[in-house]
């Protein structure tokens, strides 16, 4: 089960985190395949390793139709993940938002486009760390039979899921987080400054980022944040009140929830995009 809950907190100018957000995520394992039933219910009982290896690796891998439940899964959270961050930068900046439904069709291409590549990138990753991992059982218990595959590879999984999801989960997040802050930047034609939180790192190249204090959007936002997989680092921004769009112009790639007095904006059925990947490619 791929399972991860992480939080992500957009902060404000003064450092408060009281108008940021809190995301949780949860990857569920999408696989249809219910592997255990499938295990107990294969025959006939494989006698050369080979067919027993292959079969196995075909039960706990990813498929087309599993890469496809994950982009939906992706997409979704990634929608989500865009409102808050861009209602954030909204309230940063002096206006009253307490939420966006993001319908611009072009945030939802690229948010679209995204969910893809991801999926697929997870899928081919996992399935590889699947085959080497089947690889290294036999070549320990040569005579494994599928339940001790099994046995073995339930436990891999956990082990492997008790840091990768929540790996995925950051990246994944962080990435949204910067494309709804360089969106709201760019389409409301701004110029704030910039520097990156929080001022500790979790390596040396992030503690570097971090401590190179404030400096214009665009140099910031060019560190090409999140600078590697699992990165917890994105961009606070200070914004100039005096260049600020009036609220009805302002673009937030959707529709507005005003302030506790304000009222909702329709909501639209909504659904995902066309195009998903129709299948999982192998990367080179």
């Amino acid at each position: 089960m791929l399972v991860a809950t992480c939080e992500a907190v957009v902060v404000k100018p003064n450092g408060s985190q009281a108008e940021g957000f809190v995301a949780l995520h949860s990857l569920p394992d999408v696989r249809a395949l219910d592997r255990r039933k499938a295990l107990r219910q294969w025959l006939p009982v494989w006698k050369d390793a080979g067919d027993v290896q292959r079969v196995v690796g075909q039960l706990f891998s990813y498929q087309a139709s599993d890469v496809r439940a994950l982009d939906a899964v992706l997409f979704t959270q990634a929608r989500a993940d865009y409102g808050a961050a861009v209602a954030a930068e909204a309230r940063a900046a002096g206006y009253s938002i307490a939420s966006v439904n993001v319908t611009d069709q072009a945030v939802m291409a690229a948010l679209n486009e995204r969910s893809g590549f991801a999926a697929k990138s997870i899928a081919t990753t996992y399935n590889k760390d699947v085959r080497r991992e089947i690889a290294r059982i036999r070549a320990e218990v040569p005579k494994a039979n599928r339940y001790t595959y099994a046995k073995r590879l339930d436990a891999w999984e956990k082990s492997r899921a008790s840091w990768k999801a929540e790996q995925i989960a950051y990246t994944e997040m962080g990435t949204t987080i910067n494309q709804a802050q360089r969106d709201f930047v760019r389409m409301n034609h701004l110029e704030p400054r910039a520097h990156v939180v929080p001022d500790t790192g979790q390596c040396a190249y992030c503690e570097e980022l971090a401590g190179q204090g404030w400096m214009d959007f665009w140099t910031a936002e060019g560190l090409g944040l999140p600078a590697h997989p699992g990165c917890i680092h994105s961009l606070e921004l200070d914004y100039d009140t005096a260049s600020l769009p009036p609220l009805g112009d302002l673009f937030i790639g959707g529709q507005m929830l005003l302030g506790a007095a304000g009222e909702a904006a329709g909501r639209p059925a909504g659904g995902l995009p066309e195009g998903l990947p129709e299948g999982l490619e192998e990367a080179e």
